[in-house]
């Protein structure tokens, strides 16, 4: 939890990033993955490609993700960041029932839209 505080308190709290097509849906389809790689990793280590995924959105410590951060959380805080329909239950199902297909998801959706923007000053 300190661990936390303290990125939250370093970086800011994360900024909602809107779709510039306005869309609130997934970018990236459930079923289609565009890594294969990233796909088997997934079937095996599912946790820690949320917690990349994870650290690609908001560029915080993968090994706090890893240790500290279920992949259910990071969904959720994937999906509020990017602006994208759905809520906390689906976001556990999905990750309880679906988990590779899931966290590939994720990975792929940062991967297209890019990290949350930081507030504060912009960098020189």
């Amino acid at each position: 939890l300190s661990q936390a505080m303290r990125e939250v308190s370093r970086r800011g709290m994360v900024q909602r990033v809107v779709d510039p097509r306005g869309s609130r849906q997934w970018a990236s389809h459930l079923f289609r993955c565009s890594n294969p790689l990233i796909w088997l990793l997934s079937v095996f280590f599912p946790t820690c490609i949320a917690a990349d995924a994870r650290t690609m959105f908001n560029g915080s410590n993968c090994m706090f993700n890893t240790l500290c951060v279920s992949p259910c959380i990071a969904r959720d805080e994937i999906r509020t960041g990017y602006g994208i329909d759905g809520d906390c239950l689906s976001d556990t199902l999905l990750i309880s029932l679906l988990h590779c297909c899931a966290v590939t998801q994720m990975h792929d959706e940062v991967r297209v839209r890019g990290p949350a923007p930081m507030p504060g000053p912009p960098m020189p």
